[in-house]
């Protein structure tokens, strides 16, 4: 599923988060994993939301990198964007975490009661498994600048980590306790948001 093609059709930000995280859970249910396809398409959405056309593959992903970049569109980078298409994209991470957290609900009643002897990953685990890799990736894409004064991806980057982690946040409130990789996960985010600041 391409989410930002979606966003720019028209179609409402929530319908799209809806498809979105039906999608996610219904494939990765299927595969009894976090399903790479799903995973590339969210990513490289993302780096296009950015203004980066990346090809981010499965086997990349599994082994947690080394990325191919597009080196020569990293060198001109400039961070222009569409106000209104940034904006929908915001609000469309905020509305996945909002939705997830009312899947895990019905998850947590009905799903879970039924297969209790199997071993099931729920909408929040999938969804930190999700971020947790975008979060490999956007490391990996901010040291390619390390060295650098001008540090181009920090506010595109900040912007996005920035509402991911307003949503992960409100999942770490409810399900901290029993899911202690939302601390990670929101911590990582956060530090993201604030060297973008």
């Amino acid at each position: 599923m391409h989410f930002l093609k979606l966003l720019k059709t028209g179609i409402s930000i929530k319908q799209v988060a809806l498809e979105f995280v039906q999608t996610l859970l219904k494939k990765s249910w299927q595969e009894k994993e976090l399903s790479l396809e799903f995973t590339c398409n969210f990513v490289n959405d993302l780096l296009q939301g950015l203004g980066l056309e990346c090809h981010i593959t499965a086997e990349e992903i599994n082994s947690g990198g080394p990325y191919d970049w597009p080196l020569e569109q990293i060198q001109i980078y400039n961070f222009h964007y569409i106000e209104m298409d940034f904006h929908n994209l915001e609000e469309f991470l905020e509305e996945v975490c909002s939705l997830v957290q009312m899947q895990h609900e019905i998850f947590l009643n009905d799903v879970k009661e039924l297969h209790d002897d199997e071993d099931i990953e729920s909408p929040v685990e999938y969804l930190m498994q999700l971020t947790a890799v975008w979060c490999n990736v956007y490391k990996q894409l901010q040291k390619l600048e390390e060295l650098q004064v001008n540090k181009r991806f920090e506010e595109p980057l900040a912007r996005i980590n920035f509402h991911m982690l307003k949503g992960m946040h409100d999942l770490r409130k409810l399900y901290r306790l029993d899911l202690h990789l939302l601390d990670a996960i929101c911590n990582r985010l956060y530090w993201s948001a604030l060297q973008g600041l």
